[in-house]
């Protein structure tokens, strides 16, 4: 059963509906809890031609992960988060539905987020494991979003 806060419910049926592949994949949500979150990926649709989950698949999870990270922790209408880069690197074969639990702590949440306050925009940047059913680390991913400042709430500012 998924530990969905009644506030963040409206992110799952987003991350649901706003982008189609998202959708297909099975992504899906365990947790989103304020600064604490646990999402997952299939095996199903994200099977690869050897039997192991998809890279692109894990790339969707650890980017999704971060973004539904930084949806727990800072007011949602408040800022635009925009993937800026990433790199990844694949430990293991994953041949089983695949983890990313992340969290962060108050202090360092305000910490990140300072630079993007004073300047109206930039980079906030996590590093994201993904984990199989067993706990082992498939992939390790170091992934730079660039956080935009709204001027009006909820109102994309580029």
């Amino acid at each position: 059963m998924a530990e969905v806060d009644e506030k963040y419910q409206f992110l799952v049926e987003r991350f649901q509906q706003t982008i189609p592949i998202i959708q297909f994949s099975g992504f899906g949500v365990e947790k989103l809890k304020d600064r604490d979150i646990t999402v997952f990926m299939p095996m199903g649709p994200n099977t690869n031609h050897v039997g192991i989950m998809y890279a692109g698949s894990l790339v969707m999870l650890v980017e999704m992960a971060g973004a539904a990270l930084f949806a727990t922790t800072y007011p949602y209408e408040r800022y635009t988060l925009i993937n800026k880069g990433m790199s990844i690197r694949y430990l293991k074969p994953s041949m089983t539905k695949t983890y990313c639990r992340l969290s962060i702590s108050k202090e360092d949440a305000e910490a990140k987020i300072k630079p993007v306050d004073e300047r109206g925009r930039g980079d906030w940047i996590i590093d994201i494991t993904a984990v199989d059913e067993k706990g082992v680390e498939v992939c390790k991913a170091n992934c730079n979003y660039y956080a935009l400042v709204n001027k009006e709430p909820g109102k994309l500012s580029l």
